[in-house]
């Protein structure tokens, strides 16, 4: 991959992705507003489930083929038919697992009959998986960013429409059936004109074994990422209430659109670190990203986290606002998850998908102790503490695991700028109380502050070679010459 190619692939698919975010972001803030919470909930239990459900047909198989065709393209046709072989076979479990939810989950009627849309969406979302795996191998993120953002433009507009014209939940999971059908039209149309669908397929026996091989961690690695991603819905709606869910939904949605920004970072690294990545560079890399990123994550997360309450109710109106503490909890996800996807993608492109699958195990543990624990006590809040500090006991198993693998990942200034970041929010909380400040006039003078606290305490001003911006110009020639 030419190396030029992650930041234009990273400018593609961030615009996309924080495109398709905000999409999603004001579907769900039309429903919130017309329908309130209650029905919220419904809507984002049955978007769990089509999440998860229409992303699954390819078995945790999506980095492992796209990592593998990256490195060998003439392994194409034997890859194409067999993601797309073991992509139909997976429907039968997924159907079955999807009835049984229609019968025996106790659902509200337009929760199930959301659910029954999303057996017939599989059947398309099976092809577009293996579609979307070949664009991120053949580096083609513009291709993939614009069947992305075709499908969630009009599945956002269909669905207001069909809403606004008194359609339930049910019509609008229909509509996205289709939509899922129009998707696999656009993602053909696409492969056929990059000349990316073989002429033939090639039943390869060496490259089929080498899949079995690696499949079953690739697989357990795939379900514990994307059940957790999804399981605090899930158990918040049957521990706590449709209506704790709503609340709920209604903050995590701003986390969804905020972390755009480092997952596009890091899709459009995944195939460089594949074929080039060295565990001194890599190191080097990440080091350099989690010093810039935390500069800019805390003041992300002091914003909202001063504006909680205001920003709910301008959002989603009033009756919302009194979500704020959830919402004030769940931000510093944004922080936590951000360094932690470059340490997941570090460990997968560089064939450490087993040490990962052991610490997802862990992880996953973590987090359901935690959600059955404190949703009975604390509905949604208990769901965001439970949320929050898992994701942090993750990120810390997988620092602890690269440091000892010997990436060299170097925290250097880190702990002043913590420290420096807890002293000034618990400050300026506090302030804003007393002195009843405008939230936003409560973060400028956070910012001011803990910028120049930053400056005046050294805090990543080390030598010019460990710094963010030094390692891009050094690395991508592209940047440099200009």
């Amino acid at each position: 991959m030419g190396q030029s190619k992650i930041f234009k692939n990273t400018a593609f698919l961030f615009i996309v992705r924080i495109l398709s975010s905000c999409f999603s972001f004001l579907l769900v803030l039309f429903i919130a507003r017309k329908m309130g919470p209650g029905l919220l909930g419904q809507f984002a239990l049955v978007f769990a489930y089509f999440i998860i459900f229409t992303e699954f047909p390819l078995l945790g198989l999506n980095l492992f083929i796209s990592r593998e065709v990256a490195k060998k393209n003439e392994d194409l046709r034997a890859f194409f038919f067999i993601g797309n072989f073991l992509s139909f076979l997976s429907l039968i479990p997924l159907i079955a697992i999807l009835i049984a939810i229609m019968f025996f989950g106790q659902y509200p009627h337009d929760v199930v009959w959301g659910i029954f849309w999303i057996i017939f969406a599989l059947f398309p979302s099976a092809f577009i998986a293996m579609a979307q795996t070949l664009f991120i191998a053949f580096e083609k993120i513009d291709q993939l960013s614009l069947a992305i953002a075709l499908e969630n433009l009009i599945r956002t507009v269909g669905a207001v429409i069909i809403l606004f014209n008194k359609g339930n939940i049910v019509d609008v999971f229909l509509f996205f059936f289709i939509c899922r059908l129009m998707a696999m039209g656009i993602n053909i149309i696409l492969l056929k004109k990059n000349k990316m669908i073989p002429n033939s397929f090639v039943w390869d026996k060496g490259v089929f074994l080498f899949t079995l091989k690696h499949w079953p961690v690739f697989l357990g690695i795939y379900i514990l990422a994307l059940v957790s991603s999804k399981i605090d819905f899930f158990l918040l709606s049957k521990l706590g209430t449709i209506e704790d869910l709503g609340f709920y939904s209604a903050s995590y949605k701003f986390l969804d659109v905020l972390l755009m920004a480092p997952t596009a970072f890091i899709y459009s690294l995944f195939p460089f670190l594949s074929k080039n990545g060295m565990t001194r560079d890599v190191g080097e890399m990440v080091s350099a990203f989690l010093r810039f990123f935390s500069l800019f994550a805390i003041l992300v997360v002091a914003f909202f986290f001063f504006g909680a309450k205001d920003i709910l109710a301008m959002a989603f109106g009033h009756q919302f606002s009194g979500a704020a503490l959830v919402f004030g909890i769940l931000i510093w996800n944004f922080f936590i998850v951000g360094c932690d996807q470059i340490m997941g993608t570090v460990l997968l492109s560089q064939n450490r998908q087993l040490a990962d699958l052991k610490m997802l195990t862990a992880f996953f543990v973590v987090y359901i102790i935690g959600l059955f624990v404190l949703i009975p006590q604390f509905h949604y809040v208990g769901a965001g503490v439970a949320t929050v500090s898992s994701s942090a006991f993750l990120l810390g198993l997988r620092f602890l695991y690269l440091r000892r693998a010997g990436f060299n990942i170097r925290l250097d200034g880190f702990w002043k700028n913590a420290g420096l970041a807890l002293v000034l929010f618990v400050s300026f909380y506090v302030l804003k109380q007393l002195l009843i400040l405008p939230f936003f006039l409560a973060w400028v003078l956070f910012a001011t502050f803990y910028l120049l606290g930053v400056s005046f305490l050294g805090i990543f001003t080390l030598k010019e070679k460990e710094s963010f911006f030094y390692f891009v110009r050094q690395k991508l020639p592209f940047i440099r010459a200009a």
